[in-house]
């Protein structure tokens, strides 16, 4: 177990930040001493648990993994991976191994050659004057095609099952501890999801999204186009409806409705 102390003079980042400050309210706190945010969530993630039982959180030791801490009650103990921010990167993959994984769960060819079109602006024939094309000339000129690849990708509903897990709990190593829930906010306030919970909105209809290539409603974004740039063959999933839950206020209302996947994008730039 890390020492929480030792640590919280290291804020790196502010996720870093973030997951200390959360592991750290819940350390060694029992049940019926939590507040009235968390003692819902941690009876959410430990159904047995009682009133008197201890807790015991700490930052997971492996950054490159989807827990980001690790909480326990009695002997159960869950994975909990954290995200914040305005529009929440929630995976980063090599292009390489996502299409392989693509092709491995039977998307044709034709639709992973337009996802690599989109993803790099560019083809062998197909060019801004010899420069990548930017998103919105991408857009205008070329939708039909990502509107083409969109109605393969998001008539799967297993294959955005399998997306999610990749991206939300399981990650693409084997050998690495997988996540059990996802906590989206800050010490004081968030939401909660299942695996089964993120899976169902992920898996929703939204189709009205004209933007690019999705997943449900995880957006494929580029971390780079420009060809000099190491990021160039790096993908970043994006869940612009994670922060409009936790902005809203209204959760509900998200997770029993229909999404807005384009709204929710252009309201949190």
């Amino acid at each position: 177990m890390e020492n929480i102390s030792q640590e919280k003079t290291d804020y790196r980042t502010q996720g870093t930040a973030n997951e200390l400050a959360i592991a750290e309210y819940l350390q060694n706190k029992k049940v019926k001493d939590l507040n009235d945010h968390w003692k819902p969530l941690i009876k959410k993630m430990f159904p047995n648990c009682k009133e008197k039982d201890l807790i015991k959180s700490w930052r997971h030791y492996d950054h490159m993994a989807k827990p980001d801490i690790k909480i326990r009650v009695g002997k159960d103990v869950i994975n909990l991976s954290i995200k914040t921010g305005k529009i929440p990167s929630i995976h980063k993959e090599r292009t390489t191994l996502f299409f392989k994984f693509l092709e491995a769960n039977g998307v044709s060819k034709r639709t992973i050659h337009i996802i690599n079109f989109f993803h790099y602006g560019r083809t062998w024939k197909k060019s801004d004057h010899g420069r990548p094309y930017t998103k919105e000339k991408l857009i205008k000129e070329y939708n039909q095609y990502f509107t083409q690849a969109n109605a393969e990708l998001n008539s799967n509903k297993e294959l955005l099952r399998k997306i999610a897990m990749l991206c939300f709990f399981e990650g693409n190593d084997d050998n690495r501890e997988k996540a059990d829930f996802l906590y989206y906010g800050v010490v004081d306030k968030g939401i909660l999801f299942s695996q089964e919970e993120v899976v169902d909105i992920i898996s929703r209809d939204v189709s009205n999204y004209k933007r690019g290539i999705h997943y449900g409603g995880l957006i494929h974004n580029p971390c780079s186009r420009n060809p000099k740039e190491i990021d160039n063959c790096n993908i970043r999933f994006k869940w612009p409806m994670l922060a409009v839950l936790f902005y809203d206020n209204d959760p509900d209302k998200y997770i029993k409705n229909n999404l807005d996947l384009e709204k929710a994008e252009n309201n949190n730039k």
